[in-house]
């Protein structure tokens, strides 16, 4: 008699589920755990940043990162995901190594150029571009961030392409403690001199945080491959690097286009925002201050859960990748079941919180009104942000790019026609709605794009219904503890509104187990019945 597999020993479901899944989830926890640690850490770097340099500050420093994400996107982005699906289909006929370096090239080549043209160009492109000259000495800084970022991107695309994050994971959460580190140390220094924090050093920390990460990823390539030693070898490695930049190109060069499009579409939103703040009548004091808090406060914490589903989304390209490769549509269809099943779950119950306790969350953190009342007006975005991301990288990773592409460039068409037309009549909650109407058009049109492979149905009762259910008890739950957590506000009220929200997700999770419990025993006892 076969015990069923939750009832056998750890070995035996260990051997049941397959090699590829068993790395999934193994590098999926991985990476979820580290990106929770590191936005916990980013957490505090923000709310550092808000009390050091100040919401106009904070506003100022956010300009500059539409810049870094067009640099990012030409040099890095499609390079490191053609590394990651050339590795991770080809790995079996040894030339990976070939792959990588043939990348590496390619990237170091595109990142040098951008560099010196960035650093050159600072003052015109502060000036007439982002309309900000205190952004001038920002974008000198960023120039020598460029090809540090574009070493760790390719090198961490070529170990997910293999499913192993763990060099990935560390060098992220290095990166992270660096920047931390140096930006603590430079704060150190001013205040010696008595003397305010230079803007410019918040980029320069990005800087220290990406030579920390470069250094942790190649010494980790060192071990793992050895390098070259004599001519032969070095020039039969050189003539291998051609051929793999040849089988790069066609990937990545379609995907660059994409990213550089979206990516120069998004800077343009983000370089409209304060602009447009102006037209409906605020200061460009203010406008700073207000841009400062919405990207640098609200939307962090809205994107803090994307510490998981971005695991699971750069881990399941390769995975989607491998499994279409062998024609594996089940294991396809089984994907997109638990990547759309996952994310419902998540941004339902963020939904409910950010909803209830936003404002809470805003003034304890930040000791700012303005981003607890984002907070409540981004919860909505939460079911469909953290869904629409997973639903690009399973379409990029069955070789759908167009699609992905131009869903990418609709959206944010919506979005740009919502600050262009709605912020001067509603300020910043015409930019809000545009984000949410942007998210809704992505989730839509991923799933109607992955209909071909989703051979199940969706559950509407099951992934939307029963989870709102939970989220209602869970955070009536929380709300009835009030009262007995109160002595604790006079303590800590920031542990206080944690305590409230760990409550109200531990109902949540068990309620959610209850109900999964009770599905799988009642479609047990159908297929007893039927035969």
């Amino acid at each position: 008699m076969k015990l069923p597999l939750l009832l056998r020993p750890a070995r035996q479901r260990a051997a049941h589920i397959s090699r590829p899944a068993r790395l999934l989830l193994k590098g999926t926890f991985l990476l979820t755990a580290v990106g929770i640690l590191t936005r916990i850490m980013g957490f505090f770097y923000r709310i550092f940043l808000s009390r050091t340099i100040g919401a106009e500050g904070l506003g100022i420093y956010q300009l500059i990162f539409p810049i870094f994400g067009v640099a990012s996107s030409l040099c890095s982005s499609g390079i490191q995901t053609a590394i990651s699906r050339l590795c991770a289909s080809r790995v079996s006929f040894g030339d990976d190594r070939r792959i990588l370096k043939g990348g590496l090239c390619l990237s170091l080549s595109l990142s040098c150029l951008t560099s010196i043209f960035l650093y050159g160009q600072a003052d015109f492109l502060a000036e007439y571009l982002l309309m900000e000259s205190r952004c001038a000495p920002l974008l000198r800084a960023l120039a020598f961030c460029i090809p540090l970022s574009s070493l760790h991107s390719c090198i961490s695309g070529y170990y997910y392409s293999m499913q192993k994050a763990k060099v990935p994971a560390f060098s992220q959460l290095l990166e992270q403690s660096m920047r931390m580190l140096f930006l603590w140390l430079a704060w150190q220094i001013s205040l010696e001199r008595q003397a305010a924090l230079s803007l410019d050093t918040t980029v320069w920390a990005i800087a220290a945080g990406e030579f920390c990460a470069v250094l942790c990823t190649l010494t980790s390539l060192a071990g793992r491959h050895a390098f070259p030693g004599s001519r032969k070898q070095l020039n039969r490695q050189a003539e291998g690097i051609l051929p793999a930049i040849r089988l790069i190109l066609p990937i990545a060069v379609p995907l660059t286009v994409t990213r550089l499009l979206v990516s120069g579409l998004g800077s343009a939103e983000a370089i409209l925002i304060p602009n447009r703040l102006e037209a409906y009548g605020y200061s460009s004091a203010t406008s700073l201050s207000i841009y400062g808090v919405f990207t640098g406060m609200a939307m962090p914490l809205v994107l803090f859960p994307t510490a998981i589903t971005g695991a699971v989304s750069v881990l399941l390209l390769p995975t989607v990748a491998k499994a279409q490769s062998s024609h594996q549509d089940t294991q396809i269809s089984r994907t997109i079941y638990a990547a759309v099943k996952c994310c419902l779950l998540l941004g339902i119950f963020c939904f409910g919180i950010f909803l209830t306790f936003g404002k809470d969350i805003g003034i304890f953190l930040f000791g700012n009104a303005l981003a607890g009342e984002f907070l409540r007006i981004l919860a909505w975005l939460c079911p469909f942000l953290y869904l629409s991301s997973s639903l690009s990288s399973i379409l990029n990773g069955l070789g759908c790019t167009t699609t992905v592409f131009w869903n990418q460039i609709t959206a944010l068409g919506i979005r740009i026609a919502f600050v262009v037309f709605l912020i001067p009549i509603f300020g910043i909650q015409g930019c809000l709605w545009g984000l949410l109407g942007s998210q809704l058009f992505m989730t839509l049109a991923g799933l109607a794009a992955l209909r071909p492979w989703m051979a199940f149905p969706l559950p509407a009762s099951d992934w939307i219904a029963m989870p709102c259910f939970c989220l209602l008890i869970s955070i009536g739950c929380s709300l009835a503890l009030t009262p007995l957590l109160d002595p604790l506000f006079q303590v800590s009220p920031i542990l206080y509104l944690l305590l409230r929200i760990i409550a109200a997700g531990g109902v949540y999770v068990l309620l959610l187990a209850c109900s999964e419990i009770i599905r799988l025993y009642k479609a047990r006892q159908g297929k007893k019945n039927s035969i």
